[in-house]
Formats: structure tokens, C-alpha cells, sequence
């Protein structure tokens, strides 16, 4: 696999056209599975979208209006999304999940094309955890998909999840990263190897 950008947003609410994006972030990793850029940027979607907000979904994300009133406007921000994919125009697009949030980028003015996406790394990391019988089952039977804090775990990484979308889309990457380990059948890295690359990359 080549390059790959994994990104993360958060959001007023649910998928609807009343909810709109307030963060975003991507990450860059290059074959080698090292991160090559980083990009993130808060993002002031106007009065009447946080007017419609949805209490639980700020309570999650834990932004505030305040925190938000001297950030881009969603039209500035998208330039800046833009203008991370067109640097790396070979590069995949992956999300956690994927059908939530390229149904956001896919809206104007981020206007993402879906042909940008690859794979959803939650789809990828249900196969292993079903099979190892760790996820939950719905009232009708149905396993559940995991959710970002479970495939961490799984996976026994060290990726803190935050609910803010730089530290989610770094978390994403971590497990999109173990998983193209297996499938490569390269070794996992040590919990050593994991603090260590984290302090690097963080410059701690």
C-alpha cells in the first residue's frame, strides 16, 4: 500500500443537514507507516448552525461556541483540507468511519469526492474483533461495530483517544496502521516501540 491520509472530524450532530462540521484534521503516512504531515483546524459553522447543535454531541466533542468564534469560517477551512489532498494526490482518504464522515465531506464547500476514499477503517477492524468475539451484540442478535477507544484497545495500542479530531485521526491511523501490519505479516510494534515513536512524533 502507498501513502495514506487518515482524518477525523467532529460535528454539531448527527448526519443531518442541520449539523455541521466544527473540526477537522488529517493525518499523512507515507509507505514506510510514518507520518509525513499533520493538519487540523477548528471551524466556526455560524450562529444558527450551533444554535441547532445538538447538546450531546458538543458534550462529546467538548467545544464551545466561545472556542469556536474566532475559527475559519467552513469556507476557509475547506481551502486548507483541500489544499493537504492536493499535495498528496496519490494518497488514499480513510476514516474510522467512513460513511459518517466523507457524507459530511462530501457537502459544500468541502465537497470531497467519494472516489477520494478507500477503506473504512472500522469495517477493517470489525473482522478481527468478531472473530475473536469482542464486540457486543444488538437487541437483534447483530454484532455491533466497534467504536475508536475498542479498536484501540484491541489492538493493545497506546493511542489516546480524545474525541477531538486530531488525537481521533492519529488514533485512526494507529489501528489502520496494525491492521496493514497483519495483513502484511509484519511484526506488531512493542509497547516500547509504540511510546517511543509517540514521543518522537510529539516532540516530548
Amino acid at each position: 500500500m502507498g501513502k495514506f491520509i487518515v482524518e477525523d472530524i467532529e460535528t454539531t450532530g448527527r448526519r443531518t443537514y442541520n449539523s455541521k462540521i466544527v473540526e477537522v484534521a488529517a493525518i499523512v503516512i507515507d509507505e514506510t507507516f510514518a507520518e509525513i504531515e499533520r493538519w487540523s483546524t477548528l471551524v466556526n459553522p455560524g450562529a444558527q448552525a450551533l444554535a441547532l447543535a445538538q447538546p450531546k454531541a458538543m458534550e462529546v466533542n467538548k467545544l464551545t461556541a466561545d472556542d469556536l468564534k474566532d475559527a475559519p469560517s467552513p469556507e476557509e477551512a475547506a481551502k486548507g483540507l483541500q489544499a493537504l489532498l492536493n499535495r498528496h494526490p496519490e494518497a488514499t482518504l480513510h476514516g474510522f468511519n467512513n460513511e459518517f464522515d466523507s457524507w459530511f465531506l462530501a457537502q459544500p464547500p468541502w465537497n470531497v469526492p467519494l472516489a477520494r476514499w478507500g477503506d473504512c477503517i472500522m469495517l477493517l477492524a470489525k473482522g478481527p474483533m468478531e472473530e475473536d468475539g469482542v464486540l457486543e451484540l444488538r437487541y437483534n442478535g447483530e454484532v455491533k461495530f466497534p467504536n475508536l477507544k475498542e479498536s484501540v484497545a484491541y489492538f493493545k495500542l497506546q493511542s489516546p483517544t480524545s474525541h477531538r479530531a486530531i488525537g481521533d485521526a492519529r488514533a485512526a491511523a494507529d489501528v489502520f496502521i496494525e491492521l496493514q501490519r497483519r495483513d502484511r505479516s509484519c511484526p506488531s510494534e512493542t509497547e516500547h516501540e509504540q511510546e517511543t515513536r509517540y514521543f518522537l512524533r510529539e516532540g516530548l
